[in-house]
């Protein structure tokens, strides 16, 4: 793989590799192939980035994990990666399925599925455009029920299949975790469906930048559905002797994510997370509502997966549910609590959640003198519980440093109010001069006046800061003292 170390040292990819994906790269791809794996073996601190984008009709997702899998056993290239992240997505040049007609590439010609004769005809004469492919159907839940888009679906769903736990993507995926493990590292895994973690994605495969970092698309698996995917790293995470430092389940935009409830239903996963998770710090949840409804077995599996990690300092989780489905989430929300009580938590994220005020105070009480940085924005508690007792509780926190509040609701639906937290001027928690006081006193005043202004816009979502231990003091004291919350309507 590599030329003799008194030679500047050229890795280059295995010939079979190259020769699989030669025909989608261009030659500043290749050009730039060649030199990120040549800085690599030079000790060059770059990003290691690889892309497995599969397309239906000639590449699968085996090819691409057989790719990670050869690149992940050259010594030099696995030596510097610290981190790698799988993404199930759509792959470029195919049609997002969800409501969108296809691309050139996938226009039918003569298509009597879907559609009357007149649009037929009418599509038979338009040059064969975007638009020439007949009318479509969708289900309730924007899936296609026939037509060229139902074929593509049929041809995810075969490929989805490859990837589960019990397939030779799961074999492939825990070989190259093995190659990394071999180090005796600790990494961070990440699984996503957030294709929008990556807007610069062109071509099908390719290597982009290297630094300590390896990121691989699984993309050829049903959009918005990452269960498979889960289980292939759960399942290859277990078989690997890989400790995960990292574990991230959910897109940047917290609306995508992983549905835990198919780990109820797979104790043998479950039962592997808890071995790959020994060493975890920091955990990611995005949980998002399945078309077919949640198991009631989530909340169980919820709490294995939390309790698996002893060690954990950063948390975020966040999920996107319908109003019926509130008692789920506060029943999670109790679980995540008693999971957490045992650990020294510095970061706390949670949003989108409905949740027992009772238990979110337990938990900055059991963390009160380690908690740094709470973030907590769209949640809403019971209409007969108040958020100044969290508010109380949150002074006591000796640690904090950071605060975030976002909307805070009260009560079912559109029935509830929505309170914000006034701005509170950021100081740097020390004592100053008299004169140094009266001016922060002044800014507040400003910064005040401000938000009564900024609350007049219903539909504006400001989240207020609060840096240094100073500030988050002052700022609830004050909150707790008065009583005023303002409404969202800009009422006191």
């Amino acid at each position: 793989m590599a030329s003799d170390d008194s030679q500047p040292t050229l890795v280059s990819l295995p010939n079979e590799l190259l020769s699989a994906v030669a025909e989608h790269l261009d030659t500043p791809d290749l050009q730039r192939m060649r030199r990120v794996c040549r800085e690599v073996a030079s000790g060059v601190d770059h990003t290691f980035l690889v892309r497995c984008f599969t397309r239906v009709d000639h590449v699968y997702t085996n090819e691409g994990l057989q790719a990670l899998v050869d690149i992940t056993s050259i010594p030099r290239i696995s030596a510097v990666i610290t981190e790698i992240q799988l993404v199930v997505a759509r792959p470029s040049g195919i049609f997002d399925i969800r409501g969108k007609r296809p691309p050139d590439a996938y226009d039918v010609e003569d298509d009597d599925v879907g559609g009357s004769d007149d649009s037929d005809s009418d599509a038979s004469n338009s040059d064969n455009s975007n638009s020439d492919v007949g009318d479509f159907g969708f289900d309730d839940y924007g899936f296609p029920r026939y037509g060229p888009q139902k074929e593509v679906w049929d041809a995810w769903e075969s490929v989805e299949a490859e990837i589960s736990a019990d397939g030779v993507g799961k074999q492939l995926l825990s070989k190259a975790f093995s190659n990394v493990a071999a180090g005796g590292r600790c990494l961070k895994v990440a699984a996503t469906n957030d294709f929008d973690d990556f807007p610069d994605v062109v071509g099908i495969y390719g290597l982009r930048r290297l630094q300590r970092h390896l990121e691989v698309e699984l993309s050829d698996l049903i959009p918005g559905d990452c269960d498979n995917a889960g289980k292939a790293v759960v399942s290859a995470l277990a078989g690997s002797n890989l400790q995960c430092r990292e574990l991230d389940l959910c897109g940047d935009n917290n609306v995508h994510g992983i549905n835990l409830s198919t780990f109820s239903i797979h104790d043998d996963l479950v039962g592997g997370l808890l071995v790959a998770c020994q060493s975890l710090t920091s955990l990611r949840l995005g949980l998002v509502k399945e078309k077919w409804g949640w198991y009631p077995g989530i909340a169980d599996s919820f709490q294995a997966f939390t309790k698996a990690a002893v060690n954990l300092q950063d948390v975020s989780i966040s999920r996107i549910a319908q109003q019926e489905l509130g008692w789920l989430d506060t029943r999670m929300f109790g679980d995540f609590a008693d999971a957490l009580s045992s650990t020294k938590l510095r970061t706390l994220r949670i949003s989108n959640m409905r949740l027992l005020q009772s238990k979110l105070v337990e938990v900055l009480g059991a963390h009160r003198n380690t908690l740094k940085v709470l973030k907590m924005s769209s949640l809403s508690i019971p209409v007969e519980e108040r958020w100044s007792t969290v508010f109380e509780c949150i002074i006591d926190v000796l640690s904090l440093e950071s605060l975030a509040v976002g909307f805070l609701e009260r009560g079912e639906g559109d029935t509830g109010y929505t309170f914000l937290v006034p701005i509170v001027d950021p100081t740097e928690g020390e004592e100053e001069e008299e004169e140094e006081e009266e001016e922060e006193e002044e800014e507040e005043e400003e910064e005040e006046e401000e938000e009564e202004e900024e609350v007049e816009d219903d539909n504006e979502e400001d989240v207020f800061w609060f840096e240094g231990e100073a500030a988050v003091k002052l700022g609830l004291e004050e909150l707790c003292r008065t009583g005023t919350y303002l409404l969202k309507d800009g009422s006191a």
